[in-house]
């Protein structure tokens, strides 16, 4: 007669239980979400004249839950007018319920505030950047 199978005792079993718990877990609360990668650049110009504005402090519509959490706003153009900002959107950006409407808003002292819609975007179908390019004059306050 064989012998009943033995358990490998209640010491493996209770390691065996933290292993497929801790993995449990860790898929769980990484859910299916993914952040692709984004550049936002452009320049910013007087509309009088055509020169770049520096000191122009832009501010992105997206909510802190959407972008990447170290991106930090408002951006302010350099000296040349021009910005630059890598971001990694979360893929609940283009959730079809929740889709969200990019917008920028362009702000200096002296000059009228502008809001640039930049619209929606579709999910991108690769794990290339997606780029976004900026040109906007400012009109000075009357």
């Amino acid at each position: 007669m064989s012998k009943p199978p033995q358990s490998a005792g209640p010491r493996f079993e209770f390691r065996l239980y933290r292993v497929l718990t801790s993995l449990l877990l860790s898929v769980a609360l990484s859910g299916c979400q993914s952040a692709y990668p984004c550049q936002l650049r452009g320049v910013i110009r007087s509309e009088k004249d055509g020169k770049p504005l520096a000191g122009v402090e832009l501010n992105i519509s997206l909510t802190s839950d959407i972008l990447d959490s170290s991106t930090v706003f408002p951006l302010m153009t350099g000296p040349d007018g021009f910005f630059h900002v890598d971001l990694r959107v979360s893929d609940r950006a283009f959730h079809p319920h929740r889709q969200a409407s990019w917008s920028l808003t362009l702000s200096k002292k002296g000059f009228r505030e502008m809001v640039v819609d930049l619209g929606q975007f579709k999910e991108p179908q690769g794990s290339g950047t997606t780029t976004i390019v900026v040109a906007a004059f400012l009109r000075e306050n009357d």
